[in-house]
């Protein structure tokens, strides 16, 4: 089986579970792939290697996808809303 039909494949049924038992997706859910970058950021902060969580074979890639998922965010502030 190529990785991309297995990807594709654990996609669609993290989906389907979702909506079974969670809800209807909307654009706010997350993603099976942001549910997995989650894990691995977890492990790596708390000093776990993340490698056998993730799959991966090659320890290169599990830090390729760290990388790609290490995005800092911007925290604002909310203005007021009067009605």
């Amino acid at each position: 089986m190529k990785p991309a039909t297995t990807t594709s494949r654990l996609t669609n049924t993290f989906a389907d579970l979702w909506e079974r038992h969670i809800g209807e997706r909307d654009e706010t859910s997350p993603t099976f792939h942001e549910i997995r970058a989650l894990g691995a950021r977890l492990y790596k902060n708390r000093g776990i290697n993340p490698q056998t969580l993730l799959g991966h074979t090659d320890p290169n890639q599990t830090l390729l996808y760290l990388e790609g998922h290490a995005k800092p965010w911007i925290e604002t502030e909310i203005p007021a809303v009067s009605f």
